[in-house]
């Protein structure tokens, strides 16, 4: 990677030049703008339900981290990922050869399929429960920030002075390294001789690069896209979870349209992000990086357009050919039939008519 001339100054400043997250009532879930309906909303419903969550696992992570939660800083983190790059790198390869290249080869070659079914619900729901919360902690964050420091500070303000911090810098850094987890619905797909299209390969590979370059130099809108995809992947999972049990199947099976136009408006959501960034005048200015690197965050800038573009690019014509040109709904991307796997349906279609 390109040495970026980084202040090490910037992730030792203290304190946080934005609120920790926890509030003045003592809950996960921040305290919104009292004219934002949404956020109200959002953290009425989830506040009881992230505050049992986080006394769960409290024990767990504090034992981990060797304090309490409200202390923790990304700090150290954010090193250890400018200084390793290796790791993803490593990780992405073993996954395209291993998983993607040599499982589905491996598979092909054997007579016996796995189910997986009761495995793979539980991994659904394990998913869907963490990005509920992620997204009950990261979305009303976010709001009050825009509504209480302005939409610059939530776009030009370095990570680490605002949302590397406290229980939203757990579930932060948590976005980033469930990205590794995630291969994992590979591994599933490959197992049940499923074929691994490329949208859905060449996602997980980018989608984690991209989180790693993102956490490690601290862009500040990074946290977008954070409360993004713990919110989209809150609904998919959960959708997913709902289709694998036999009295729900019917009733969410008509949404799959309306799960992938989501993740259509993620990535424009993604372009306009970075859109703002890049065009808006308050934000052109060198001293918007903050102490980092301006190379750094246009280098992070021109990763994002060209991951998010070519993402809008794949999933419309996913859409497209799934939805509109056949007619019928079948499933999302992560989950879909890739076209060898639609001809062997409709051949046995066929077959069972004559």
């Amino acid at each position: 990677m390109p040495a970026y001339l980084v202040n090490d100054d910037i992730f030792d400043r203290a304190p946080p030049s934005f609120p920790p997250s926890h509030n003045e009532t003592g809950h996960w879930v921040v305290k919104p703008n009292r004219f934002s309906f949404f956020s109200k909303f959002v953290t009425r419903m989830a506040a009881p339900f992230v505050d049992s969550f986080v006394a769960t696992v409290r024990p767990q992570l504090e034992a981990y981290f060797g304090h309490r939660l409200e202390e923790f800083n990304g700090a150290s983190y954010t090193r250890y990922l400018q200084d390793s790059w290796h790791v993803p790198l490593a990780a992405v390869a073993v996954y395209f050869f291993v998983v993607v290249v040599f499982g589905q080869w491996a598979m092909s070659k054997l007579t016996v399929t796995f189910s997986l079914r009761e495995v793979t619900q539980l991994w659904n729901l394990s998913i869907a429960t963490f990005s509920i919360v992620g997204a009950a902690v990261t979305v009303p964050y976010l709001q009050r920030a825009v509504a209480e420091r302005g939409i610059v500070f939530a776009f030009c303000e370095p990570a680490q002075h605002w949302y590397h911090h406290g229980i939203v810098g757990i579930f932060a850094f948590g976005f980033m390294w469930s990205k590794f987890f995630e291969f994992i619905d590979t591994v599933f797909l490959v197992l049940r001789k499923k074929d691994v299209i490329f949208l859905h390969w060449y996602h997980h590979i980018t989608v984690l690069l991209f989180c790693w370059h993102s956490f490690a130099y601290g862009v500040g809108y990074g946290f977008w896209f954070c409360a993004m995809n713990y919110t989209v992947h809150a609904i998919m999972y959960s959708y997913y979870f709902l289709m694998g049990i036999g009295a729900t199947r019917r009733l969410v099976r008509p949404i799959a349209p309306l799960i992938t136009s989501m993740q259509i408006l993620q990535m424009v959501g993604g372009l306009v992000v970075l859109g703002i960034v890049m065009f808006h005048p308050a934000l052109q200015s060198a001293s918007c990086a903050g102490g980092l690197d301006r190379a750094a965050v246009v280098d992070n800038m021109t990763y994002g357009l060209v991951m998010y573009f070519s993402y809008l690019v794949l999933f419309v014509h996913f859409f497209f050919r799934q939805y509109i040109a056949k007619g019928r709904p079948l499933e999302p991307p992560s989950r879909a039939a890739s076209p060898n796997e639609l001809k062997s349906r409709h051949r046995t279609a066929e077959s069972r008519r004559s």
